[in-house]
């Protein structure tokens, strides 16, 4: 267990994508890079089991984030208007906070965080509002 959610977590995870795989197997070994993430992230620093704790997103990640983002507002995706919808890796409304404001996406999936019980709906509205992010308080 991490305490942080990382690159190599996220390209670990990739990995198991049909399509991510086919296309890395052209230029280098998907089994190969997987050994190699796995072998990185049993380097770092492994939470204890005994202790509870919420993974949070690295500072490393959530410049991946940035600069992944930064690239979608260099394509033509915003010449065309496309909306872009984070999906994924959201655990606490902080997190959604972040999407908008750093990587200015239009909106965001929030099913896990409402499907396991940790948040309400109003739970995630209320924190967004706090924190600044424009968001419509009633449905």
């Amino acid at each position: 267990r991490h305490e942080f959610v990382m690159p190599e977590h996220l390209l670990l995870t990739l990995t198991n994508d049909f399509e991510f795989y086919q296309t890395l197997n052209i230029f280098y070994h998907p089994e190969q890079l997987r050994k190699r993430i796995r072998e990185k992230l049993l380097e770092l620093e492994i939470v204890p089991t005994d202790r509870d704790y919420t993974p949070d997103i690295s500072e490393q990640l959530t410049q991946v984030i940035s600069m992944a983002w930064q690239q979608v507002k260099a394509s033509s995706a915003e010449e065309v208007d496309v909306p872009v919808v984070a999906s994924g890796g959201a655990g606490r409304p902080e997190h959604l906070v972040t999407v908008f404001e750093k990587a200015k996406a239009d909106a965001a999936i929030v099913a896990g965080m409402i499907h396991f019980g940790d948040y309400t709906i109003s739970d995630i509205k209320a924190a967004m509002h706090a924190a600044g992010v424009p968001t419509r308080m009633s449905w």
